[in-house]
Parts: C-alpha cells; structure tokens; sequence
C-alpha cells in the first residue's frame, strides 16, 4: 500500500500541482531511484492483474509477464 501511495504522489505532484502543467510555478521533483523505486514496484507488481487474458487481447497476440 505504502508503494502505490509513493505512485499516486510522485505521479500527482509532478503532473497535476507543479509546473508546467500544474498551477505552482516549481520544478518536478527529479526523477531518480530515491524517489521512482517504490512506485516502480508497485507498477511491477501490478502488471500480472492489470493484463487480460490471451483471447480477451484484441490483437491476438499471446505474451507472459513470468
């Protein structure tokens, strides 16, 4: 839980409140491992529930993320 909300801030703080999209005239914090690793895990170990099956693909393609 920890990891998704280290997501939801970095991905909100630098998107959405900071410039140049956001209305606060600051930089986005930098993106390095100190602050990209706990969201890049929890993305990671998203990836096996947010895929759907091999028919429900609409390309037809077959992949594994194993």
């Amino acid at each position: 839980m920890a990891n998704a909300l280290a997501f939801d801030h970095y991905c909100h703080l630098g998107n959405d409140i900071l410039s140049p999209l956001g209305p606060i005239n600051r930089p986005s914090p930098p993106g390095d491992a100190l602050r990209l690793g706990a969201p890049l895990e929890w993305l990671i170990a998203g990836i096996r529930q947010c895929q759907g099956t091999p028919s429900s693909m609409p390309s037809g393609h077959r992949w594994s993320s194993t």
